[in-house]
């Protein structure tokens, strides 16, 4: 009877542990999708900024200038 219980018990531990590693192994596979799907958004934008930087140089130039300023102006400001 005692052995019933224990085996019960038993039973349980092992369909929980195997329930959290197969959720464990959605979550991996999930967060590994979301980093590709990551990876490659910022290499699209990366190359677009690289287009744009190379059709319109003087048009970069002033907002790397204008960005510069106003991160200057809050890093002023913060100190």
């Amino acid at each position: 009877m005692a052995d019933d219980g224990l085996d019960a018990i038993n039973e349980t531990l092992a369909q929980q542990a195997k329930e959290a590693r197969e959720a464990s192994e959605r979550a991996y596979r999930v967060a590994r999708d979301y980093a590709a799907k990551g990876r490659g958004y910022a290499a699209e934008i990366g190359g677009k900024v690289v287009q744009f930087v190379e059709d319109e140089p003087w048009i970069a130039v002033a907002c790397a200038f204008v960005v510069g300023y106003a991160v200057a102006q809050i890093v002023k400001r913060m100190s």
